[in-house]
């Protein structure tokens, strides 16, 4: 009895991990405009995927410096 109420609390909670991250998206973004703690975006048409109030994460693309030489 306790191993397949193990075995069925372990499914649920895998589903759940894969629900959660199917919802996930990536999209990619431009920065307008910065102002103090607010930054403005601009992602085109994928913008109406977000509401008011969704978390966000932001993952900015570095861009590399010229590489140095030696002798």
């Amino acid at each position: 009895m306790f191993k397949s109420l193990f075995a069925l609390l372990i499914a649920i909670s895998l589903t759940a991990v894969s629900a959660t991250s199917l919802l996930a998206a990536t999209v990619p973004c431009t920065v307008i405009e910065v102002s103090g703690s607010t930054a403005t975006l601009d992602c085109g048409s994928k913008a109406a995927t977000f509401k008011a109030g969704d978390v966000v994460k932001v993952k900015a693309k570095t861009k590399h410096a010229a590489a140095i030489e030696g002798c």
